[in-house]
């Protein structure tokens, strides 16, 4: 069997002139040194060595340097890329999330990430919620709330505040809400999805009142961005996670609807992973990315 070990101490004994140098060299004991040598004397069925007075090779010994100094390089080189992928993340990562975080929160920050980061590539995966098909070769996913039943680690990065908004074109036919069960008459856009049952209701607290509404309207969807964007053009009064409006209401396109209240639920995202001992730097590098890129999204527990 191939000992590679055994040819990189012979080439590094040959080349150096002394058992000795060779395992000061490689960090390792002169005893060490003498017995690889002696294994690969005895393997081959060759003398390598003279040894008396001093240390030269045999005719032997000088045909199989050479190969055995090709072999050292190539290992030489190994342990240099691997050092080097230790300092510089590379390789491809593989995200999947919820398009409302890939457009609004993940997609403006990739591009800083990538160039700080030249030897990585990102594909992107965009869906709703859970576990895509082809998990076994996703190393990210975000997803509401959290996957009881899979393998991956779950991280939990935090709750999104919840907001009421409308656009002022459509507060302009109808009145605003001055309390919860104003929203009764309103067209209420909903983000829906196949698990949540009808009707829908949206439960608010301020102090200690707390006042749940049975809401309805002409549109529910399954993607929050599309709500949104919906709501800014005037279809209706819809509940979204503040960090998704404040532009909208930073611009004007939208106003927030009963500020003295707050939405009772807090939607969870969590981060799942695989445990790997050996974590990748790659994998690492956008960990961080995406534990600092979404920490703004969350007000403090």
């Amino acid at each position: 069997m191939l000992n590679a070990q055994d040819y990189l101490i012979f080439a590094n004994a040959a080349r150096l002139g002394s058992f000795a140098a060779a395992a000061e060299r490689l960090g390792v004991s002169n005893s060490h040194v003498s017995k690889h040598i002696a294994a690969l004397e005895a393997r081959l069925g060759l003398r390598l060595f003279s040894r008396s007075p001093r240390l030269l090779l045999t005719d032997a010994g000088q045909t199989l340097l050479k190969d055995a100094d090709q072999l050292r390089d190539v290992c030489e080189r190994v342990e240099r890329r691997a050092q080097a992928l230790q300092r510089e993340p590379v390789g491809v990562l593989r995200l999947v999330l919820p398009p409302v975080l890939a457009r609004r929160v993940v997609q403006p920050a990739l591009p800083a990430f990538l160039a700080a980061h030249p030897g990585l590539a990102v594909e992107l995966f965009v869906q709703q919620a859970g576990l895509p098909a082809f998990a076994e070769g996703v190393d990210v996913v975000l997803t509401l709330g959290e996957l009881a039943d899979s393998a991956m680690v779950c991280q939990r990065l935090g709750n999104f505040d919840l907001l009421v908004v409308a656009s002022p074109g459509y507060l302009q036919c109808r009145s605003a809400p001055q309390q919860p069960a104003d929203l009764a008459e309103h067209n209420c856009l909903l983000t829906r999805f196949p698990t949540v049952e009808q009707p829908a209701s949206w439960q608010f607290v301020a102090g200690e009142r707390v006042e749940v509404v049975t809401v309805g309207g002409n549109l529910s969807v399954n993607d929050m961005d599309m709500c949104l964007d919906m709501a800014e053009r005037g279809m209706g009064a819809t509940v979204v996670p503040a960090v998704f409006a404040h532009a909208a209401l930073r611009a004007g396109r939208l106003q927030q609807l009963l500020p003295d209240w707050r939405i009772a639920t807090r939607p969870q995202l969590s981060m799942l992973y695989h445990d790997r001992v050996l974590q990748s730097r790659g994998l690492a590098a956008l960990l961080a990315f995406l534990q600092e890129t979404l920490a703004r999204c969350f007000v403090d527990d």
